[in-house]
């Protein structure tokens, strides 16, 4: 199905009725403060007739499950690296900065590296540093600084774009949660470039992009 291109600040009336479906009144309207925020509605937002606002809202609950602590003991440990983040004031991108102040407050904090392949396929593997906690009797402690950045697109479907947002722009998060996570966004950049007719880089496929976090 041959996806359609709808005027900035004129919206089709399915996507009015998608939108008030969501509860998104907005999200036809170019806004300066979505494009501070990494990706949302643009003028090259692509929103394909095929797309099924019931299989949008179903994804769209799936990302915010993933995204939520699996257990007790994830959810206080996310709570509390959260809050001491936020308090140090360690901006998004900033690792060695989050890993300053965590290690300050003698959390067992370590820089890890993306997995790299033995032919240093730089673009399957591309370089990438993030940081591990060490918990005891559990996964370790995912936290990303950069996580959202890379999920982000050029040119994105109406589809995506609301799947993207939900993403938290910093990753605090058990190994497994995370696994799954990317696995499920790793598909929904596969479907975004399927329906923008456009082919998908070789570094946004599901094995290179958990390869980013060495799963």
């Amino acid at each position: 199905m041959e996806a359609t291109y709808y005027p900035l600040r004129s919206p089709s009336r399915k996507l009015m009725r998608a939108q008030s479906d969501l509860g998104m009144a907005d999200v036809g309207l170019f806004d300066i403060d979505d494009l501070e925020d990494g990706l949302s509605w643009s003028p090259t937002s692509v929103f394909s007739q095929s797309d099924d606002m019931h299989n949008l809202e179903q994804s769209v609950l799936a990302v915010g499950t993933l995204c939520s602590p699996f257990s007790v003991k994830e959810d206080v440990l996310v709570r509390r690296t959260g809050r001491i983040l936020k308090v140090g004031k360690v901006g998004a991108g900033d690792a060695q900065a989050a890993l300053r102040e965590l290690r300050r407050l003698g959390f067992p904090v370590s820089v890890a590296e993306s997995r790299r392949s033995q032919g240093k396929d730089i673009f399957r593997c591309p370089r990438h540093e993030f940081l591990r906690m060490e918990v005891a009797d559990g996964p370790d402690i995912v936290i990303d600084t950069s996580f959202r950045s890379f999920f982000a697109v050029a040119r994105s479907s109406f589809y995506y774009s609301k799947i993207f947002e939900q993403l938290p722009e910093v990753f605090i998060g058990g190994e497994d949660r995370l696994r799954l996570l990317v696995a499920f966004m790793a598909e929904q950049l596969k479907r975004n470039f399927e329906t923008t007719g456009m082919p998908c880089p070789p570094w946004r496929d599901t094995k290179s992009l958990l390869n980013t976090w060495a799963l």
